[in-house]
């Protein structure tokens, strides 16, 4: 009895030994778990510590980064408007330089367009003052030839008077002899004198040559027609150059009969003894004045026209060939 109660104490102390050993363990697993739950709430402070830390200094290095920005930006600004102030001043001053080269630009061409004006009103003048001054000196000519004894024919022509000693008309000799036949009698009139005078082949010199051109003296002009050719005829003494102006006086059978007819036109080229114009030149003004306007000088015979596909150039018989010049 005594044995088995002494069994049960000593299990009852194991027991009991067992129990405080359990209640000492959970103690320990509760104390090292509240240690562990103590030591990640300090981790976790610590890391929101660092985290905060982390944020702050970038949020300065952003607040600096904002401040540079900021900085570089009102930099650029301040650039961009040196910028616009230099382009806007560049483009003022370019403004202003175009503005006076257009003026210029326009001063020169109202200088140009006036003195055009002036030239082109000097060349009428001019024009208009060579063909009253020559026209004075310009002869409508009709020559009679009798073929047989049923049929005649008229030649119809213009001269020109140069020379004094009475009144000497230079003009074609085609005009003063057709297929070798002299004229009866040939009619010149100036339209300035009004009157006309009957000639004949006693009255005119052909040369022997082929030179396209004769010379009718008219003896005793009347006192208008000695005093409005009483000085020579100035004559070209120079080649006049391509270009040049001239204008052609004389009879065309398409012109006026009772008074003559200008054309104008330039030397277009030569042609041996020959000035090719660009002038009109028709029938009947054939031994009329081609003059060279600058010079206001005889230049020659206007004698002949050739025909090309749609227009035509005529030719004018150099008079410094007729003179052996």
């Amino acid at each position: 009895m005594f044995k088995q109660l002494k069994t049960i104490y000593i299990l009852l102390f194991i027991i009991g030994i067992l129990n405080i050993i359990a209640l000492s363990g959970a103690y320990i697993g509760v104390y090292i778990g509240a240690n562990n739950l103590e030591k990640l709430k300090r981790e976790q402070i610590s890391n929101k510590k660092e985290l905060k830390e982390i944020l702050l200094t970038q949020g300065y290095e952003i607040s600096n980064i904002d401040i540079e920005l900021n900085k570089i930006k009102q930099e650029l600004q301040i650039e961009i408007q040196e910028i616009d102030k230099k382009t806007s001043e560049k483009f003022i001053k370019e403004k202003v330089v175009q503005e006076e080269e257009q003026r210029l630009i326009e001063k020169r061409l109202d200088s140009q367009i006036s003195k055009l004006e002036k030239n082109l009103a000097e060349s009428v003048y001019d024009l208009r003052n060579t063909v009253n001054e020559w026209s004075k000196r310009i002869a409508f000519i009709e020559c009679s030839f009798d073929v047989n004894n049923f049929s005649s024919i008229k030649t119809f022509g213009s001269g020109t008077a140069l020379f004094t000693n009475g009144v000497n008309i230079l003009t074609n000799k085609h005009i003063l002899i057709s297929n070798e036949l002299y004229p009866n009698s040939c009619k010149v009139k100036f339209t300035s004198d009004g009157v006309i005078y009957i000639i004949d082949k006693n009255d005119f010199t052909i040369p022997i040559n082929d030179n396209d051109f004769g010379l009718i003296n008219i003896k005793n002009p009347k006192f208008n027609l000695a005093k409005l050719v009483n000085s020579p005829a100035p004559i070209c003494a120079n080649k006049a150059s391509i270009g040049d102006p001239i204008v052609i006086l004389g009879y065309p059978n398409i012109g006026s009969q009772t008074d003559i007819t200008a054309t104008e036109g330039i030397i277009s080229g030569y042609d041996g003894n020959f000035y090719i114009t660009s002038a009109k030149v028709e029938q009947g003004n054939s031994g009329g004045a081609a003059v060279l306007i600058k010079e206001n000088c005889f230049l020659g015979i206007p004698t002949l026209a050739k025909i090309g596909m749609v227009e035509s150039l005529a030719r004018i018989f150099d008079i410094r060939i007729i003179l052996g010049q």
